[in-house]
């Protein structure tokens, strides 16, 4: 990691500067924090602290209990070995305000799996939130066709992912499977939080003629 003063430039020290001035900073208390470094150092831990953790982080254990109980409400038909291997296999929380450790869930295979896979998060999403958006609803390939990206590469999948927001913040460079299992697993953040951007679920597109677009929103 850089230190200070030598990574920093001279217009970089002054914009610091200008940060504490504007700040609710007393005079008193920055002669405190001269005085007793030891102050400052719980500050940067205190800020390292906010910046590392996401206050919706949920225990592995946790996770894996909410797909246990969305696999037997939904009769997704997972059995015991699929958590055990989850329970086996799970990393540490990830640090980050904007990362959630989540997971990729994918049914069926092909074009015909992007669907299934696609139907079992929103009819997940509906059960837990009681409604879905007016987006979500419209995919659902009942009402029209839905186009998945890289749709050869899909198949039945069941493993840990981590996706940070902060790093991926265009619907270019998202995560639609994690990113549609996360609204379900973290029911609580999604839709109750301004704090956080909202989830971009880039990859999915309706097959529609140009006109219909208007009626559903723009996708990507």
């Amino acid at each position: 990691m850089a230190r200070l003063p030598k990574e920093l430039t001279l217009g970089e020290w002054m914009a610091f500067e200008r940060v504490i001035v504007a700040s609710n900073m007393t005079a008193e208390e920055v002669k405190n924090i001269v005085e007793d470094p030891s102050l400052f150092g719980q500050m940067l831990e205190s800020y390292r602290s906010f910046r590392d953790s996401n206050p919706f982080a949920l225990p592995v254990e946790e996770l894996i209990n909410r797909f246990r109980i969305a696999n037997e409400e939904e009769g997704w038909g997972y059995g015991e070995e699929t958590f055990d291997a989850l329970a086996k296999s799970a990393p540490e929380l990830p640090k980050g305000r904007q990362t959630f450790l989540t997971l990729r869930i994918r049914k069926g295979e092909g074009e015909k799996g992007v669907e299934q896979t696609f139907e079992m998060h929103a009819n997940r999403i509906e059960r837990v939130r009681g409604f879905l958006t007016r987006r979500l609803d419209c995919l659902k390939s009942g009402k029209n066709r839905l186009m998945g990206h890289d749709t050869d590469n899909h198949k039945p999948t069941v493993e840990w992912a981590v996706v940070d927001y902060a790093k991926y913040s265009t619907m270019w460079y998202t995560f639609t499977d994690e990113s549609l299992t996360i609204v379900w697993l973290y029911h609580e953040h999604i839709g109750h939080n301004a704090d956080h951007p909202a989830l971009q679920l880039g990859g999915y597109k309706l097959d529609a003629e140009p006109g219909e677009f208007e009626k559903y929103g723009h996708f990507p």
